[in-house]
């Protein structure tokens, strides 16, 4: 059956609400327990410097790999509008992986890391690479409430990710290889299901048209510039600990710290699976329906993160045990710093996803500039005093000024689209969408 307009086939109807958030709970659960299970692997079969050299590789690669990226899968999905093709997002994410390869070349030259260590920076920023065109075909299904596809290809990619990473890294015992075994899972789970999917909304040829690529750079730029500084944020504590501790105790910390990943996937599907209709009800008016879908997504995202912190106090230990081994055991205080960091984190995320759908999108820039000083300051006094916990601590002080910022601006963008001149604006652009 084919569109009576266009005489092209129609597109896929889409699923709602709950449906999309099984899904995406499905993938997102499913990709995160793989790569958790890589960690797991490379901690058993190897040692914490390996552990911390590929925290290492994550913590330099990723910050810029994710400023290149300019967030493009939040815009494409709450791009209400349809105000670019989707060819030319994929151009942009092309041209942007480029420049985030030799970014990670520069910083390389210019710090001097080793070999081993430089190999696998440029490694793991290729799957990055990988995974970012990945994500964008799941920012235009996130956008027709598509999530069942998305889940799927989560599921897939983490679980074939996971069998040629472990099985590289038990073949030759490094972990440069067990990185390529990784980007080599993403590359070909990228051709074989996620451009397939996408072409049932639009054509996946990028084109690079200049006026929209510069008119969409500039519209996405203060989006990539709040990713880099949100994983600036994350990752600072990472180079004081490698700096004054060294590669092992880092290798340490990042192992306890994915275990707050596991209520991170729960919330990035919630906000994936809630952010199109956030940004629908916001564009049309919709106000109170739009602060009652928030309010409850708040609540959650703080029941799970009190969920967490009590079963690290009841049985964390036995818990670090079970899964890193005895060498990490005697580290649950740090866990429970982590799990309440993690609590305070899953609210500001979801609020996070709120300014987008807003579209407060340079008011985030200033927020998150704030939260990374604050967390060099606190890094700077605390980790020297106290190691890993002293980490934690600062990630927590820099987690809460991030809540207080974030839900500062929801408000004000909520009173000013209140008012009466607001509202016939946002009225008017619902009427030009519909």
């Amino acid at each position: 059956m084919t569109n009576g307009i266009t005489g092209e086939p129609p597109t896929p109807p889409p699923l709602a609400l709950p449906t999309n958030f099984a899904w995406i709970l499905l993938g997102s659960g499913g990709y995160a327990v793989s790569q958790w299970a890589v960690l797991i692997f490379l901690a058993r079969l190897g040692t914490p410097q390996m552990v911390g050299e590929f925290a290492l590789g994550l913590a330099v690669a990723t910050p810029i790999v994710l400023l290149c990226k300019l967030s493009l899968r939040a815009v494409i999905a709450t791009d209400a509008s349809d105000e670019y093709p989707f060819g030319t997002y994929l151009g942009l994410r092309l041209i942007t992986t480029l420049a985030a390869l030799a970014m990670i070349c520069v910083v390389i030259i210019t710090v001097g890391y080793r070999l081993e260590v430089a190999m696998l920076m440029l490694v793991i920023g290729l799957a990055k690479g990988f995974e970012g065109v990945s994500e964008l075909t799941y920012g235009l299904l996130q956008r027709h409430e598509r999530m069942s596809h998305v889940g799927i290809s989560l599921l897939g990619r983490g679980l074939l990710s996971l069998a040629l990473a472990t099985t590289a890294l038990w073949a030759t015992g490094n972990v440069v290889v067990m990185a390529a075994g990784m980007a080599a899972g993403w590359l070909v789970w990228l051709f074989a299901y996620d451009l397939g999917k996408a072409r049932m909304f639009a054509p996946t040829r990028p084109v690079f048209p200049r006026r929209e690529l510069w008119s969409l750079t500039r519209l996405a730029l203060p989006l990539g510039v709040v990713a880099l500084l949100l994983s600036l944020a994350g990752n600072i504590p990472r180079y004081f600990i490698e700096r004054s501790y060294g590669e092992a105790e880092l290798g340490i910390f990042a192992a306890l710290a994915y275990l707050m990943v596991v209520g991170t996937t729960a919330i990035g599907a919630m906000g994936q699976s809630a952010g199109p209709r956030l940004a629908r009800l916001f564009v049309s008016g919709a106000l109170p329906a739009f602060s009652s879908l928030l309010r409850r997504l708040v609540l959650a995202a703080a029941g799970l993160g009190l969920t967490g912190v009590l079963v690290a106090f009841v049985l964390g230990r036995q818990i670090i045990e079970a899964v890193y081994g005895p060498l990490y055991a005697d580290r649950h205080e740090l866990l429970m710093w982590l799990m309440v960091v993690a609590m305070v984190g899953y609210v500001a995320s979801i609020l996070g996803y709120a300014m987008t759908a807003q579209r407060r999108l340079k008011e985030q820039v200033w927020l998150f500039a704030g939260v990374v000083l604050a967390q060099m300051v606190s890094c700077a006094i605390l980790v020297p005093l106290g190691g890993s916990e002293g980490a934690a601590r600062s990630l927590l002080i820099a987690t809460l000024l991030q809540l207080v910022g974030a839900a500062l601006i929801c408000r004000a963008a909520l009173r000013r689209a209140a008012k009466p001149s607001a509202l016939e604006s946002v009225s008017s652009a619902s009427a030009r969408i519909s």
